[in-house]
C-alpha cells in the first residue's frame, strides 16, 4: 500500500513550489508579524484532499519540505499497516489544521500540544496517542541564544528580539510568554520586537543569522534537527528550560467513526514491534506510541490559561 504515498512524493514538491510562487499573504499572516528570511520558503503547503481516503495533517513546527523529508517513510509505513491510501495535508498553523478537522477534511493530525488543547476546546479533535521519544513521554522547551552571546538568563533578553513559532505552540510561544508574565511584563514591553516564524527551523535560521536574539524550541524537535544534521548544536546555547511537558500528540477529529478511532489506536500502539518499523521510527527518535489520560496535559492547560487569560 505504501506505493500510493511514494507516487505522490514527486507531486508534493511540485505542488509546494506552485503554491509558493503564486500564493499571497493569508489571514494568518495579517494577524501576526511573520518573520521573513531571504533563504526561507513560504511555510504554507497543501495537497488537495481526496475523498474516501484517510487524510493526515502534519503540523509539528517544521517547514513543509523538512516535515516531508522526516515523515515520508513513516507515512508510507502507516499506509501499509492501515491498508488505506493516505492523503497528506500540510499547513503552517495549528489554527488551519483545526479548521480543516472541523470541516471534516482532516481525519488525523500530528500536532503540538497547544494545537491539541485548542482542538479539544473547539470540539474539533480528541486525543488518540502520544509518542514515546527516547524512552520518555515528556520533554522540555528550551530558550536558545547564539553561542557567542553573553546573556545567561531569560530576564536579560529585555530590549532584545525573539522569534516565536505558532501563536498556539506551548513550546515555541506560550512558554516564553509565561516567563514574560512572571516578570510582570508583556511581549510588547519586554522585547524591542518579536515575530512569528511558524516553524522551528525557520526560527533557528533567524537566530543564527542574528535577525533575532532568541528563540524557544521544543526539545524533541531540537534533538531531531541535530540528529538529522539540519542544525549544528555548537552554534547555540540554552539559557532556560521549562518543566516537563507531554510529547506532541496524535489527534483524531471528533466525528470520526468510533470503529475507525479504535482501529487507529490499535495500529499506532502496535507500531514498533517489527524491525522495519523500529528502523523507520528510530529515524524520528520514536520508540512507540501509547494511550495516555488527558490529565497528562493539565500542566500545559494551566500554562495556557496563565498566558491567554489576562486579568
Amino acid at each position: 500500500m505504501g506505493k500510493y504515498f511514494r507516487k505522490k512524493s514527486v507531486y508534493i514538491i511540485l505542488i509546494f513550489l506552485i503554491v509558493f510562487i503564486f500564493s499571497g499573504c493569508n489571514s494568518q499572516e495579517r494577524e501576526y508579524k511573520e518573520i521573513k528570511l531571504s533563504d526561507q520558503t513560504d511555510t504554507t503547503y497543501t495537497q488537495e484532499s481526496i475523498e474516501d481516503k484517510i487524510t493526515i495533517a502534519i503540523n509539528v513546527g517544521l517547514s513543509p519540505l523538512k516535515s516531508l523529508n522526516i515523515y515520508e517513510e513513516f507515512i508510507t509505513l502507516l499506509e501499509d499497516r492501515m491498508e488505506e491510501e493516505i492523503d497528506l495535508v500540510q499547513k503552517k498553523s495549528s489554527a488551519e489544521i483545526i479548521s480543516l478537522m472541523k470541516d471534516g477534511k482532516v481525519d488525523i493530525a500530528f500536532i503540538d500540544s497547544g494545537g491539541y488543547l485548542r482542538a479539544r476546546e473547539e470540539n474539533a479533535g480528541q486525543l488518540l496517542v502520544i509518542p514515546v521519544i527516547n524512552g520518555e513521554q515528556m520533554h522540555q522547551s528550551h530558550i536558545l541564544i547564539n553561542k557567542d552571546d553573553s546573556i545567561t538568563d531569560f530576564s536579560h533578553l529585555k530590549g532584545k528580539k525573539i522569534a516565536f513559532t505558532d501563536p498556539w505552540s506551548i513550546e515555541g510561544t506560550v512558554y516564553p510568554m509565561a516567563l514574560i508574565k512572571d516578570l510582570g511584563e508583556t511581549p510588547e514591553t519586554f522585547f524591542s520586537n518579536y515575530f512569528y516564524s511558524f516553524c522551528y527551523d525557520k526560527a533557528i535560521s533567524a537566530l543564527l543569522s542574528k535577525t533575532v536574539d532568541a528563540v524557544s524550541i521544543d526539545g524533541n524537535i531540537l534533538d531531531l534537527l541535530i540528529k538529522r544534521e539540519i542544525i549544528n548544536k555548537g552554534y547555540f546555547k540554552i539559557i532556560n528550560s521549562s518543566n516537563k511537558l507531554p510529547n506532541a500528540p496524535i489527534i483524531v477529529r471528533n466525528d470520526l467513526a468510533q470503529e475507525t478511532k479504535d482501529n487507529l489506536k490499535q495500529v499506532f500502539t502496535n507500531l514498533g514491534t517489527e524491525s522495519e518499523e523500529k528502523k523507520v521510527m528510530s529515524n524520528m527518535n520514536i520508540d512507540r506510541f501509547v494511550i495516555v489520560e488527558e490529565s497528562l496535559f493539565e500542566p500545559i492547560q494551566s500554562m495556557n490559561e496563565k498566558v491567554f487569560n489576562y486579568d
